[in-house]
């Protein structure tokens, strides 16, 4: 194996986290280490992943400082955010966090404002000309429940 990686991956406290850390490790072209944070305590991550920290929270004041602790102590190449919350935490610190030998894996904050709202995602999208779904923004039940009996009347479905 070539190249050795640290990689930080957000949020793993989820169904797929222990998943995503077996694919990382089975990596044939590199020799990966996975350090897994998540705001919940885990049993089980850390016989997975070669670290795991218990973080606040991605809204919380100490979770910038805390990641950064991490990424500066481990060695961290490359962060994972995996929840919205974390990824638009990170976008925001994103001068804190990147350096020479570390990168986030994420988009700039300006785009990722967008894409962690669907309807300003389908709205942009139809600025720019993009094929979406038909579809309408309501904000309380009775709108709802006329876009709902409008949708289906048109297609017969609706998701």
């Amino acid at each position: 194996m070539a190249d050795s990686f640290t990689i930080l991956i957000t949020c793993m406290g989820g169904d797929l986290g222990t998943q995503a850390v077996r694919f990382l490790k089975e990596s044939r072209r590199h020799a990966v280490t996975v350090i897994a944070t998540d705001a919940m305590d885990s049993k089980i991550l850390p016989l997975f992943a070669d670290r795991f920290f218990r973080v606040p929270p991605g809204d919380h004041p100490d979770y910038i400082p805390r990641i950064k602790s991490i990424v500066d102590s481990c060695g961290v190449n490359f962060i994972q955010p995996c929840s919205d919350e974390e990824a638009l935490a990170l976008a925001q610190a994103r001068d804190q966090l990147e350096s020479a030998t570390c990168r986030l894996g994420c988009v700039g904050i300006d785009t990722l404002e967008i894409f962690c709202d669907k309807a300003k995602t389908y709205r942009r999208g139809a600025e720019l000309g993009l094929p979406h779904a038909d579809w309408t923004e309501v904000r309380d039940p009775a709108a709802f429940r006329l876009a709902l009996e409008n949708f289906l009347y048109k297609y017969e479905k609706v998701v």
